[in-house]
């Protein structure tokens, strides 16, 4: 009798148990992830820290985390990554931007793990993980519980930069002349010394003299007789009306074209300015920065390229209209649009009136427009390559 009444009072107990663990499994139960970093360029590898605290005398035989990761990002296993990575359309423009990842993994009484994954982030943007949810099993995997934990580290991947000189753009007459492949690069004017040859320079530009002297390829280094001055503009429209046939590839590629003149001219030592009409990710409607050259100032833009969206916020007119006069006179003003509305050229035109240094840049093959002013340089960009046979001046021209 009493081994059945002992019986009974463990199967009860045990019961009773089972039934709570629901409600006891999650308490004192903490969990906390990070990133080991802020800010990483495009096709770089971050590192996700999940770490999970048992603070009480109750085990927890198994415990399994789930949360939504973005499909860019691919997990790196010791033998490879653990994806396979998909096509650049695939991973940015999918119906379905997120993948379910899990976590298991068990905790005894007063124990804490921390488990280290890496990822290989394949998409530009801004990135906050969404709310964990963790499932605590019992010892038999009769019951579970559930809870919800708000750790949401952020991300921003920055868009993938090229070297300026292999921005691939065609000079377009009005009257629709020829075109003639061409490249983005300074016009040397002053010859301030030498330096070692890479393979980026070309051969016009090594100086015999001094490669004699050193006894390797030395090219002249050069200076430029423009103002340090620079203010590139960005219009993420890519049709007439903003809102329909939104062409998510040339909104990435002009979003790279603009991020990749930007830094050529931070290492040049200009003052240079971003502003962006796209509504981004944080629920602005455009960005402005005023032309600066401090580390601050790149992180600054660099944010806001990642945090661009496909789309617009404000009219690139209405952006114009309202950047301070400051910024707009004698200064460098370059436009990347697909888009380039009689407005957007009559606006363009009244710039020039005081400004007679200004280059659009056109991601899409096209003449340029008549009602254009002749002095705004019109250019189209092809993509990018390794050619280096000809330059094109993004200074001002000598008179």
């Amino acid at each position: 009798m009493a081994v059945v009444i002992l019986i009974s009072l463990i199967i009860g107990i045990t019961y009773i148990f089972m039934k709570m663990w629901p409600q006891w499994a999650p308490k004192h139960f903490y969990m906390a992830r990070t990133f080991n970093q802020e800010r990483i360029p495009v096709g770089e590898i971050i590192r996700l820290t999940t770490e999970m605290t048992n603070k009480k005398m109750l085990p927890l035989p198994w415990i399994k985390l789930r949360t939504h990761l973005p499909n860019s990002f691919h997990l790196i296993l010791d033998k490879g990554e653990g994806s396979v990575g998909a096509s650049y359309e695939e991973d940015t423009f999918t119906m379905h931007p997120f993948k379910e990842h899990e976590i298991v993994t068990s905790l005894l009484f007063y124990e804490k793990v921390s488990k280290y994954e890496n990822f290989r982030c394949t998409v530009r943007g801004y990135f906050e993980l969404e709310a964990s949810e963790v499932e605590f099993g019992d010892l038999f995997g009769l019951y579970t519980g559930i809870a919800t934990y708000k750790t949401a580290p952020s991300l921003y991947v920055h868009p993938r930069i090229h070297p300026v000189d292999r921005l691939l753009v065609s000079p377009n007459g009005q009257l629709g002349s020829h075109s003639i492949k061409r490249w983005i690069l300074p016009d040397p004017i002053l010859a301030v010394g030498t330096r070692d040859y890479t393979h980026n320079d070309s051969f016009r530009s090594i100086s015999w003299q001094a490669t004699a002297k050193v006894g390797k390829l030395q090219v002249k280094n050069m200076d430029f007789s423009a103002d340090q001055k620079c203010m590139i503009f960005l219009d993420v429209q890519s049709s007439p009306r903003h809102w329909e046939d939104i062409d998510h590839h040339l909104i990435e590629q002009s979003i790279e074209v603009t991020a990749s003149i930007f830094d050529f001219f931070y290492k040049q030592k200009f003052e240079v300015g971003l502003a962006i009409n796209s509504a981004d990710k944080k629920g602005e409607n455009s960005f402005y920065l005023s032309p600066a050259n401090t580390p601050k100032h790149v992180v600054k833009a660099l944010d806001a390229l990642a945090l661009a969206t496909e789309f617009r916020g404000i009219s690139i007119v209405e952006m114009f209209s309202k950047s301070p006069k400051s910024d707009l006179i004698d200064t460098l003003l370059i436009l990347i649009t697909a888009n380039l509305s009689d407005d957007l050229c009559l606006e363009l035109s009244k710039i020039a009136r005081f400004n007679t240094n200004i280059k659009v840049i056109s991601p899409i093959k096209r003449d340029k427009p008549e009602i254009l002013n002749r002095n705004v340089d019109f250019i189209v960009f092809e993509g990018f390559s390794d050619d280096t046979d000809q330059m094109i001046s993004l200074y001002k021209r000598e008179a």
